[in-house]
């Protein structure tokens, strides 16, 4: 309730110093604009995070690395979601030039959940790909 409470000041504190409710959206698209961007970074330099946080959250070494198959399936959710947030910043600062702002909450919304779930389809689609291989080379 707190983190809301200040997700809120700040918002708030954002289109107070703009002079511009549309300075509620700010944080929104920047934050997409910087989690697409951390994203695509993490695959050009060959750590996709999809695939780092799976072995921290499961504290185990990064194999996965090692078997092509694994690499390219958690490198593709990357990219997936990196494409999501890309999206998301492109329509919404489009809409926020053009001063579209009913619009603007309109996209927010249909971009929200629906591609998130999608996003999530894919990665829990490129984990179980990466966790049979690993099971797989345990057998032989």
């Amino acid at each position: 309730m707190a983190s809301g409470l200040v997700g809120i000041g700040v918002t708030a504190a954002i289109a107070w110093s703009t002079g511009s409710d549309a300075g509620i959206f700010l944080p929104d698209i920047w934050w997409s604009l910087a989690a697409g961007a951390v994203l695509l970074g993490s695959v050009i330099i060959g750590f996709p995070l999809v695939g780092v946080f799976w072995s921290v959250t499961r504290r185990e070494p990064m194999v996965w690395r090692g078997d092509r198959p694994s690499r390219r399936a958690l490198t593709t959710a990357t990219l997936v979601c990196a494409a999501v947030f890309g999206a998301r910043f492109t329509a919404q600062r489009g809409l926020l030039e053009a001063h579209e702002i009913g619009k603007l909450a309109a996209v927010k919304i249909a971009m929200g959940l629906p591609l998130t779930l999608a996003a999530l389809g894919v990665v829990a689609w490129a984990i179980r790909t990466a966790e049979r291989r690993r099971r797989s080379a345990w057998r032989s």
